[in-house]
């Protein structure tokens, strides 16, 4: 619902709030409140005391690690407070219990319910709404159940959860429950483990509390042996975002409870019951490779819930300047610039092509699948997502927001001829576009943005005889507003192909049929051979370095038939500093 009005309780803030470290976490106590404790169990410090918050629950750190958000007091308003107790303020509006997305702008929360006709019942919906109230939006699941112990995926883009479903021939059954992921727009709905559908609830071992690795996205989540946690034995289990390779990694007499990952991933704590204090619980922590325990708590205090670790919202590590990225027939790799440390990225499309590195340098944009959609991965194989419409080869704008693709023919109504066209549009899901209609009948090919205005591309026209020939290929350029069409080369019978624009100076290489790489300045003049097809044979499709300094190419491995490699340029004296591996097929380079 709408937040009201945030009211500031207790305490003035200090300038400075120290964050909690990579050793603290947070719980909830029936008796005590919200507390913070060290990861052996040492230096337990009420947060929020029952005497000031009767209901304090569910508390949730912050990613900068200063504030803690929780539910509080009878109306279970979302709070948040600094973690040295100063600043606790009313947020103005209801919610469940509660998950905070890895970047603390948002809550997934219990939503409305919503009636299934074949079933007679009511389920709850997802809410996801601002940390404020504001924003809210609802996820109605494909399969009705209702949702709980909420947990976002590690990139921000999903939530896991418990789903506990309603059964025609055992109601409610507590057995007929399974780990869930749904996308946050409310697509990709899956269940990711098994349920247990037919035992009877004393004996079914039913999936709770998920935690998801900030590292790698892994999923971890509590089996217990019977739903009334009477047993003093259950389980951790630990999957892949996708439900795959789910195994069995803790079984401990310790009956941990409910988890969550220490912000590098390398450690799991729980709450963990004693067979010989009735409610009364102690923090313990796993190593998660070994699965060996690390560390319990001194003593064994109330009944701790809701434990959550000063978890860090995942980052992608941009490639650096001297990587560049290209396609080959097994998908899209990116190497540096000495020719080493070749990566095939995971998780692509088949069919991937055409890689364009963001701005950042942290993504990658691509075509792929049956149906040439354009996609976006992250350099380090995560978040493989189709962008929902389809494109040829394409060019990324410097700022990322706009794509150049070739376009369907226009024709014209004064003579009636078809002429050739470039279609720009927005890269993140293809809306807006627009189309620039050439002025010379032909074709372009290899777009390239040479300024935020203007592109520059091969292009080949048609000779006296309406045939496409080598000396009709050539480099032009446009305004993105369809004037200047300009051609800057083909005044001989090289086939002038493939034009790539320096970030710094923004002059632009290409190369010939023969395999010889030109550069010239961006309005054409003092055009310069800088590779002759005796120093690298074939080379093909140049592109620049971040620093203008090198051209990459891909050329012809004379030594092994059919197969080509990489080589890396000095942009100056046109010598090859480095060759990068050998590939079946390398192309669409991009540095």
């Amino acid at each position: 619902m709408s937040g009201l009005t945030p009211l500031i309780i207790t305490g003035t803030a200090h300038a400075t709030v120290t964050p909690l470290t990579n050793d603290q976490l947070v719980y909830s106590g029936n008796t005590s409140g919200i507390n913070i404790i060290n990861s052996d169990g040492t230096g337990n410090t009420v947060l929020v005391s029952t005497t000031t918050d009767l209901y304090a629950a569910d508390p949730h750190i912050s990613p900068d690690r200063t504030k803690v958000y929780y539910l509080g007091t009878s109306n279970s308003h979302l709070y948040s407070i600094n973690v040295d107790g100063t600043s606790r303020t009313d947020l103005g509006f209801q919610a469940g219990s509660f998950a905070l997305s890895p970047d603390g702008t948002k809550i997934a929360t219990i939503g409305p319910l919503w009636y299934n006709a074949p079933d007679g019942q009511y389920y709850n919906k997802i809410r996801i709404e601002n940390t404020d109230g504001t924003g809210a939006s609802d996820i109605q699941l494909p399969q009705a159940g209702n949702s709980s112990q909420w947990a976002w995926s590690n990139d921000g883009n999903s939530i896991v959860f418990q789903l506990r479903q309603w059964h025609t021939s055992y109601g409610w059954d507590s057995c007929y429950i399974t780990i869930a992921k749904v996308n946050t727009n409310g697509t990709g709905f899956a269940k990711l483990s098994t349920d247990n559908t037919g035992q009877t609830a004393d004996s079914c071992s039913a999936p709770n509390y998920p935690s998801v690795s900030p590292l790698d996205g892994k999923i971890a989540f509590n089996i217990g042996a019977n739903t009334s946690w009477s047993s003093t034995t259950s389980t951790i289990d630990i999957m892949d975002a996708d439900g795959s390779n789910l195994s069995t990694w803790l079984a401990s007499s310790s009956s941990p409870i409910p988890t969550t990952w220490s912000p590098d991933g390398s450690e799991i704590a729980a709450s963990c019951p004693d067979s010989g204090h009735t409610n009364k619980f102690r923090t313990c922590v796993f190593n998660t490779s070994s699965g060996s325990l690390l560390a319990t708590g001194v003593d064994y205090n109330e009944h701790m819930n809701y434990l959550d670790w000063a978890s860090k919202p995942y980052e992608v590590s941009p490639l650096s300047n001297d990587q560049a990225v290209y396609a080959a027939n097994d998908g899209i790799h990116y190497v540096t610039d000495d020719g080493t440390g070749d990566v095939l990225l995971s998780n692509t499309a088949s069919n991937a092509s055409s890689p364009q590195l963001s701005s950042d340098r942290k993504h990658i944009y691509y075509v792929g699948g049956s149906s040439s959609h354009v996609y976006k991965i992250d350099v380090d194989s995560r978040n493989n997502t189709d962008l929902g419409y389809a494109a040829g080869i394409f060019a990324l704008s410097a700022d990322d927001s706009k794509i150049a693709t070739i376009g369907a023919p226009a024709l014209n109504a004064t003579d009636h001829q078809y002429y050739p066209t470039i279609k720009l549009q927005n890269a993140s899901d293809g809306s807006s576009p627009s189309t620039i209609t050439l002025s010379t009948a032909g074709s372009p090919a290899e777009i390239q943005w040479l300024t935020s205005t203007s592109l520059v591309f091969q292009f080949s026209s048609h000779d006296d005889n309406d045939e496409y020939g080598a000396s009709n290929v050539w480099i032009a350029k446009v305004n993105t507003d369809g004037s200047g069409f300009t051609k800057l080369t083909g005044n001989d019978s090289n086939q002038d192909a493939n034009p790539s624009v320096d970030p710094i100076t923004g002059h632009i290489a290409y190369n010939t049929a023969p395999g010889v790489v030109h550069v010239m300045h961006a309005d054409g003049t003092s055009d310069s051979t800088l590779v002759s097809s005796s120093s690298i044979t074939l080379a093909n499709r140049p592109v620049w370095s971040p620093d203008g300094t090198q051209i990459a190419v891909d050329y012809k491995d004379t030594g092994m038939s059919g197969t080509q490699k990489v080589a890396f340029i000095d942009s100056t004296l046109g010598t090859v500093s480095h060759s990068g591996p050998t590939a079946t097929k390398v192309s669409y380079l991009d540095w």
